[in-house]
């Protein structure tokens, strides 16, 4: 039922109750102490007393004394059960003293036995009829008229009271407290559980035969209220959820005020029951949504705020925007209750864009960093309203925060990445012109040689016809060995080359690498400067070793001045269970930036891409071989100045190495 419906209702209840020409009362049997239990207005103002007043007094007390044995003698008859209602013309003395005459209509209300409980009373004023009866003595028609129309409006009103009850599902009974059942349900009542008036007064008529049509889960909650309303008295007010003998669910409403006799004790309870299940099914449906906007809040890292403009201070905050902050809701409200207290949250670099910004509505969405409870640094985007009164003055301010960290770090990962595949493209780009270069170097000559030696076959001695084909050699050996590095690479990266492992002296190894370069070493004026103080013995691949090590050295051969030393150590680690080999020359050494990454495909340090030749693909291919030994290798600068290239494998095969020993 809507709150309209239960208005009117209501309204229709007290209008029947409290209507202008009828008075009405609630009295106890009792025919020589007969109390008001419940007057309504219109009984006081006839009677010129307060409800308060009346309620302490009883119907004798307020009539003249010769209508007291009149009234004893009909009271005795409806407590015999002689009579079960009747009316008849009475006279009330007035607070004032004055009389009145009145007409009184009085019924008992029984309990299932058969014995009297209660005495309902109407009464009117009827002095000004009496008066028109002297006046017009004879006019019996025009006194039946004015009964007929009287009684006709009480019909009304009760058929507008039956009709109010109906529409605000509103039942009601009576309880018989001495013999514990109900001895009084109205029809609405019977038609909110689903049964006949007749069912209820004998078939659910008292606690443990009502006690089935109440859901299971809540029948120890309705016993629970009764024992406690047994001792305490009082009104009681619960909701509780029945199953109709159809099986249909439905939620009820119960309030009951207890009756008690002139010795104080609680004889009845008189009850209203209310259907209240669209409310009550309303009310779960909006919890439920509740529940998942809250949810969504969460899952979103949205959180609100309200601000009172006019006291400068947080009228509310949600616990999902003190969660951002490291906050509950209580706390936040504590530590920040104004706004300056509030930018104390902000990034120190932030707040003058945020004090600006809140000058004015930030509709459009405000980015900003801010300090969490553990010191920690995220992102959050706010949006705020403001809220003025009809004079336009700024009085309050509303607005959310969300939580975009992660958006923010997705971003700049995003951004790296661009930047990366970027960097990869130009890469690729100086590669194919580095390759076409350094393809057709050899090419050309293969081509060029060729040329000559069979234009010229036939005048040529052998001898010049033996160094052209000697030249021819030595230029397809270098295409060979750049197409040796591309499927190198391209073996390494798929894990398809296979390493020939043997315990090997790895200071041999470098010594025969480096006897390689003499011819080279001459011609730049470079010298090396190999210290392995003892044998060093390791499981290798000799040949992949020895081509990390021409990668290396031919590298730091390279990038070498005139005149410089290229300084090879080989030693094993304190732990005696791997090697580490490092090769520093004294050229332009390497960039922060570029330490890791000179070792991808197809990049050369901006230092030495220009003039030094190279592919790019030499760090790559050592990188892969080095893993191919569970090792790992990296680049810093020496010292004294120029590169350091070092790699550390294990000394037996297949160990992997120690997270302290790859910390660099």
């Amino acid at each position: 039922m809507d709150q309209t419906e239960h208005s009117l209702a209501t309204n229709l209840f007290n209008t029947v109750f409290e209507q202008e020409a009828m008075g009405m009362a609630l009295r106890a049997v009792d025919p020589r102490n007969s109390r008001w239990l419940r007057v309504n207005q219109k009984f006081c103002d006839m009677l010129g007393y307060t409800r308060e007043e009346l309620l302490q007094l009883t119907s004798i007390d307020i009539s003249p004394p010769n209508e007291h044995e009149m009234s004893f003698e009909y009271n005795e008859k409806l407590l015999r059960g002689e009579l079960t209602s009747y009316s008849r013309d009475k006279r009330y003395q007035r607070k004032d003293g004055t009389i009145i005459w009145t007409n009184i209509c009085l019924s008992a209300v029984h309990d299932p036995d058969g014995e009297p409980t209660q005495i309902i009373s109407i009464i009117n004023d009827i002095s000004q009829q009496k008066l028109a009866e002297k006046a017009l003595v004879g006019s019996h028609d025009d006194l039946e008229e004015v009964i007929k129309s009287r009684t006709s409006r009480l019909e009304e009103s009760e058929k507008l009271f039956n009709q109010a009850v109906h529409i605000a599902r509103l039942g009601h009974y009576v309880w018989d407290e001495v013999v514990d059942r109900c001895i009084f349900a109205s029809e609405e009542y019977a038609r909110i559980f689903g049964v006949t008036v007749d069912e209820v007064l004998t078939q659910y008529y008292n606690d443990e035969k009502g006690m089935v049509l109440v859901h299971p889960e809540d029948r120890e909650k309705i016993m629970s209220t009764y024992k406690e309303f047994e001792k305490q008295g009082g009104s009681c007010d619960i909701q509780y959820r029945i199953i109709r003998p159809d099986g249909e669910l439905r939620y009820i409403r119960e309030m009951w005020d207890p009756v008690v006799d002139n010795r104080g004790r609680v004889v009845q309870t008189v009850g209203i029951l209310q259907d209240v299940t669209e409310h009550a099914k309303l009310q779960k449906t909006t919890e439920e949504r509740e529940a998942k906007l809250k949810l969504a809040a969460q899952t979103a890292r949205l959180g609100y705020w309200h601000y009172d403009e006019v006291e400068d201070e947080f009228l509310s905050v949600s616990e999902e925007l003190a969660q951002i902050f490291g906050y509950t809701a209580e706390d936040y409200l504590k530590r920040f209750r104004t706004a300056e207290q509030d930018m104390d949250l902000v990034h120190p670099e932030d707040r003058a864009a945020v004090n600006e910004a809140y000058k004015e509505e930030c509709s459009a969405g405000l980015d900003y960093r801010i300090v969490r409870r553990d010191g920690s640094i995220g992102h959050v985007r706010e949006y705020s309203m403001h809220v003025k009164d009809d004079l336009g003055n700024l009085t309050e301010a509303v607005g959310t925060l969300q939580d975009i960290t992660e958006l923010k770090e997705a971003l700049l990962k995003a951004d790296h990445a661009k930047e990366t595949a970027e960097a990869a493209n130009r890469a690729k780009s100086e590669f194919l012109a580095n390759m076409s270069h350094e393809l057709r170097t050899p090419l050309h000559s293969i081509i060029s040689f060729a040329d000559i030696g069979f234009n010229r076959i036939e005048a040529v001695n052998r001898k010049k016809l033996g160094q052209y084909f000697e030249y021819i050699r030595a230029s397809g050996d270098v295409l060979l060995g750049l197409i040796d590095a591309l499927l190198d690479l391209a073996k390494l990266e798929s894990g398809h080359i296979k390493l020939n492992i043997e315990t090997t002296d790895l200071g041999a190894l470098v010594g025969e690498t480096i006897r390689e370069f003499d011819q080279i070493v001459n011609d730049a004026r470079v010298q090396f400067d190999c210290q392995c103080s003892e044998t060093v013995r390791a499981d290798v691949d000799s040949n992949r070793f020895r081509q990390v090590m021409r990668n290396l050295l031919g590298n730091a051969v390279k990038f070498s001045p005139l005149g410089g030393t290229v300084r090879v150590t080989i030693d094993v680690t304190s732990s005696g269970d791997s090697v580490q080999v490092q090769v520093c020359d004294q050229g332009p050494g390497i960039p922060e930036d570029e330490k890791e990454l000179i070792f991808e495909k197809f990049i050369q340090s901006h230092r030495t891409s220009t003039g030094a030749g190279g592919t790019g693909l030499g760090l790559a291919i050592s990188r892969e071989i080095i893993a191919s030994h569970h090792g790992s290798i990296w680049a810093n600068n020496a010292a004294e100045g120029g590169a350091a290239l070092t790699f550390l494998i294990p000394v037996q095969f297949g160990k992997e190495l120690s997270s302290a020993q790859t910390a660099r």
